[in-house]
């Protein structure tokens, strides 16, 4: 009996101990060891290679589309009087770049597709009355820039200055327009003239010489005021008559209207002539195509009345013929109610240099259309030009210098001076202007002394890329005027 209960007791011991073994938690495992690292070798190993990424593919580089050539082709329609223009750009190596399409233009009698040329901006087409400019390089590269509309002619001609303006003509108008690199229009004129057709443009000495087909007359067009003079590109290409002459006798025995007067090399001393030729006085009605004398104190001054077309011109422009007075009080060569004169390539003055004067070098009283080209005009003269209600007078090149009074003065005139050097002039105003319209372009100024400019209330004065030393400038800049002054 003792063993059951002992055995009983024994038995549920165990189940109790069983139960308690679900609910205390279980006992931890002791941590295992990490193994010991092996001692690092003595000898440093190698370092395994580093493996170079692959590049990533680039893009494709741009391609150069500067173009350095090009062409303009007309493809004609064939069922019309119409074509479309391609313009061809091509590179150093001669490859094309790229093309520009104009579209549709009618090309009938007139020539309405034009190439015009390469400027700063691009290149210049005319199409069918528009100037195009289309881009040469870059993202640009054979689109169109701008598009000027005004123009409206057809078979242009025309041409470039170093700052590209652009300027042109068309057959049947504008007689001229200017257009600057970005396409804005700077000039427009219509009807300078009475002749039509022009059929020759050039951009000469900061003017525009054109030529039109109905009487192969030229005329030097100012671009800025549109003043246009009849002119010649060439000293003999108006005139009907040449003569060459040698001596003062011959000079003046060739005088004659259209007649182009060609001095070989020497002095022509005109106050000889008249003091062996005892022609008549200047009268109070003179007549047309004659040469008078007048009093000018001292002595008499030659007059020159009433001729057209006539010219005087150096036969060698590196040995110019030289053209003198002796009074003081005598202009040189006077020119009145004269069309159309011509001096190229002349000295003109008096033989005395120095000392006080009152005559001039060159007067020209009711004239037009007088060019005064590659001259030297001298002193002592009180002044080197004066023009009285003339118009179309041009100064071009050569050079004005030791006159006593000062250069120029234009009284009811328009007056161009390109290209002219003005030195060592002295005392009063340098340049007068009454009543007149005085242009300077590309001239040099240097060693005047007195004031630079008079301009009366009716005048302007315009002085356009010029140099001057800086006691000129500053005489400039500080002048008292009452019309207009323009320093550019």
């Amino acid at each position: 009996m003792k063993r059951i209960i002992a055995f009983l007791i024994a038995a549920v011991l165990l189940v109790s101990l069983a139960g308690c073994a679900n609910i205390l938690p279980a006992p931890t495992a002791e941590p295992t060891a990490e193994p010991t690292a092996a001692p690092a070798p003595t000898a440093k190993p190698t370092a395994a290679p580093t493996k170079t990424p692959e590049p990533e593919p680039s893009a494709t580089p741009a391609p150069d589309l500067t173009a350095v050539s090009f062409e303009l082709e007309e493809i004609a329609d064939g069922r019309d009087a119409s074509a479309i223009g391609i313009l061809h750009a091509y590179n150093e190596a001669g490859d094309e770049v790229w093309t520009y399409e104009t579209g549709k233009v009618y090309v009938a009698q007139l020539d309405n597709l034009q190439a015009i040329g390469l400027i700063e901006t691009g290149y210049l087409l005319l199409v069918d009355g528009d100037i195009v400019c289309v881009g040469v390089e870059g993202s640009y590269a054979g689109r169109e820039l701008w598009r000027n509309t005004e123009f409206g002619g057809a078979s242009a001609n025309f041409d470039l200055d170093i700052d590209d303006n652009l300027y042109i003509c068309g057959y049947f108008g504008p007689d001229l327009m200017v257009v600057n690199k970005y396409g804005e229009t700077i000039a427009k004129y219509d009807y300078l003239v009475d002749d039509y057709w022009p059929c020759e443009l050039l951009y000469v000495d900061y003017a525009v010489e054109m030529t039109f087909e109905s009487t192969l007359a030229t005329y030097r067009i100012d671009p800025r005021s549109g003043a246009a003079a009849k002119m010649r590109t060439d000293p003999y290409m108006l005139s009907d008559n040449v003569v060459e002459v040698g001596t003062v006798d011959e000079l003046m025995a060739a005088i004659a209207d259209n007649t182009t007067i060609v001095l070989l090399p020497g002095e022509y001393n005109l106050t000889e002539w008249l003091g062996k030729n005892r022609i008549e006085y200047y009268p109070e009605y003179p007549q047309t195509g004659h040469c008078y004398r007048r009093d000018a104190l001292e002595g008499d001054e030659l007059m020159i009345f009433g001729y057209s077309n006539l010219c005087f011109v150096s036969k060698y422009s590196n040995a110019p013929a030289k053209i003198v007075c002796e009074p003081r009080h005598a202009t040189v060569l006077n020119f009145v109610n004269c069309d159309m004169v011509g001096l190229f390539d002349l000295s003109i003055g008096h033989t005395l240099m120095d000392g006080v004067c009152a005559g001039n070098v060159v007067d020209l009283i009711d004239c037009s259309g007088v060019d005064i080209k590659d001259c030297d005009l001298y002193g002592c003269g009180a002044y080197a030009l004066e023009a009285v209600d003339s118009t179309n007078v041009w100064l071009i090149g050569g050079k004005v210098h030791d006159c006593t009074y000062g250069c120029l003065i234009a009284s009811g005139s328009d007056v161009v001076c390109s290209g002219t050097e003005f030195t060592a002039c002295g005392e009063y105003d340098m340049f007068e202007a009454w009543n007149s319209e005085v242009t300077f372009y590309g001239c040099e100024f240097s060693f005047l002394v007195g004031n630079m400019v008079y301009i009366d209330e009716n005048s302007a004065m315009y002085f356009y890329s010029c140099l001057f030393d800086a006691p000129s400038f500053r005489s400039l800049e500080s002048a008292a005027y009452y019309g207009e002054l323009v320093i550019d």
